[in-house]
């Protein structure tokens, strides 16, 4: 089976669907994408909204409540407590099949009528500005975040307890402003660290204690500007250092600047012999993906835990299996085109459903099956009827591929993909999606700090922030590198490494050419680094 060389219909790139692709797509029985992987991913996370919360009444108890929908588009919003309740059914709006219209059509005038849980937060105790987030306690502002206790703006935060501002943050304790961390303590302004306590505006630090403005250090302790320095010297120094806005200001500064020059390795993989992407840990056969744990035979997924045969998904967790071009998902089996499923299985063209199955084009869905536009079939007559609707679809060009992104129910600068693919509102209208002028306008107000992080910028001598936390949050994303792949040449000189001249070893990195920081290959990183 040869590769094929197509080009992307919304970039005009050309991109290699591979022999691997073509037996995945052959087994969900899919059409090749007409999408590139980079536009692929931008159109599935544009229907994705973390960030952005609205105050509305819920349609059913009348209470007020947060809603990740905006109000201006009379969505029928129901609070968890309601939407749960057995006292409505959602088909009861269901739709016959009308075989001549657009069935994408269709499917999204149900999507705006059918009541919707206004956001996802369960079982947190003082916790309401949370969203897609559980476990928590006395969290504020916190989002794809886990058992967390007094944590605030922070984006995938997990296992953690006084954490601030932080993203993409584990296992950590009295932690601000920093962003790829693990098992850190007391420490402020880090980024990609792991094990460290007492540290400060740092990058690549592992087990270390008491280091200051220093990268890729391990084992170390009273360092500064990656040189040691006596205890009492350094604990002066450190005072002097963060003696006021300014000084951290300056620290900040000089914590970005580490990044010239630095030693880094193509990849943050562990344990993922063979595979293409960055932050990849225990996976076999992954490729092009990107912040993946135990993956198997799966490609182009983001933000996943335990993927099998999986392709195209995001925020996908819990073994998904079988899954394609598809969004925020709980064990799924099965699962094409659908965004927001859970435990849900045989379905395609879904949208909120819960422990269902033999689902087409159904919307906010609990415990049905053998559902289209949320009418109830038999099994036999769903059998016939689903082949008929992808025929239909298929006749109208409507098959294969997850809606473009113009039918997402949220702003696209409200959503995932503007903090990876940003655009600028003109961009945005150019590809007929939605704008939210009020979301830019926000980050201009002056804003209330909690007294939980009053306590907490106290305890650590922090001064209070003055920018904006989703202004801030746009910082630290801004550090992440991009997830797009591109091919280089190790740019490791050291005669000593087993090379005369620059190592020719080639791989596939986050790291564009114009990035500051010298790439190794991985042999050559350990030596440096060892």
């Amino acid at each position: 089976m040869p590769e094929v060389i197509s080009e992307c219909r919304r970039c005009n790139n050309t991109f290699t669907i591979t022999e691997y692709d073509q037996k995945f797509y052959s087994k969900v029985s899919a059409p090749h994408p007409t999408l590139c992987p980079v536009c692929r991913m931008q159109n599935r996370m544009a229907y994705r909204n973390e960030r952005a919360l609205f105050s509305t009444a819920c349609g059913l108890c009348k209470k007020q409540i947060l809603s990740i929908y905006n109000p201006k588009h009379d969505f029928v919003v129901y609070c968890n407590d309601c939407w749960w309740r057995d006292n409505w059914d959602p088909a009861d709006y269901g739709k016959e099949i009308d075989w001549n219209r657009s069935l994408i059509d269709q499917w999204n005038e149900l999507r705006r009528t059918v009541p919707r849980l206004a956001l996802v937060n369960l079982n947190s105790e003082n916790s309401e500005y949370t969203n897609m987030s559980a476990d928590n306690k006395d969290c504020y502002l916190l989002f794809a975040a886990e058992n967390n206790e007094n944590c605030s703006y922070g984006k995938l935060v997990q296992n953690c307890k006084d954490c601030f501002d932080c993203s993409y943050t584990y296992d950590s304790e009295l932690c601000y402003g920093s962003i790829n961390i693990r098992n850190c303590y007391s420490s402020v302004y880090l980024e990609d660290c792991e094990n460290v306590r007492d540290c400060g505006f740092s990058t690549g630090l592992r087990g270390c204690n008491n280091v200051f403005l220093s990268s890729n250090l391990h084992n170390k302790e009273y360092y500064i500007s990656n040189q040691p320095v006596p205890k009492e010297e350094y604990h002066q120094r450190m005072a002097e250092l963060m003696k006021d806005a300014a000084s951290i200001k300056e620290c900040i500064k000089q914590w970005r600047d580490l990044a010239k020059g630095r030693v880094v390795r193509y990849a943050s993989n562990i344990k993922s012999p063979d595979c293409t992407g960055d932050v990849l840990t225990n996976c076999k056969r992954v490729y092009e993906s990107y912040d993946v744990t135990g993956g198997q035979d799966s490609s182009y997924v983001t933000d996943a835990l335990d993927p099998r045969d999986t392709y195209d998904a995001s925020f996908v967790y819990y073994q998904p299996e079988l899954v394609y071009d598809s969004l925020s998902m709980l064990q799924c089996y099965n699962v094409q085109y659908s965004v927001f499923a859970y435990y849900t299985s045989d379905s395609q063209y879904c949208d909120q459903v819960h422990n269902s199955k033999n689902l087409m084009l159904s919307s906010c869905v609990r415990g049905k099956e053998n559902m289209i536009l949320n009418k109830q079939y038999s099994p036999e007559e769903y059998k016939e009827l689903r082949e008929k609707v992808i025929e239909k679809m298929k006749a109208d060009g409507e098959y294969g591929e997850l809606p473009d992104m113009k039918h997402s129910l949220f702003a696209y600068n409200d959503t995932v993909a503007h903090e990876y693919f940003p655009l600028t509102k003109v961009e945005a209208t150019a590809l007929g999606v939605e704008w939210n002028d009020e979301a830019d306008e926000k980050l201009a107000k002056s804003f209330n700090l909690t007294k939980p992080e009053k306590v907490f910028y106290e305890a650590l001598g922090l001064p209070e922030p003055i920018e904006h936390p989703e202004k801030r949050h746009q910082t630290r994303m801004s550090y992440r590198n991009p997830r797009q792949l591109w091919n280089r040449q190790c740019m490791c000189k050291q005669t000593d490494h087993d090379h005369s001249a620059q190592c020719l070893n080639e791989f596939d990195t986050t790291y564009a050419e114009s990035a500051p920081e010298n790439v190794y290959c991985e042999e050559c990183y350990k030596k440096s680094m060892y």
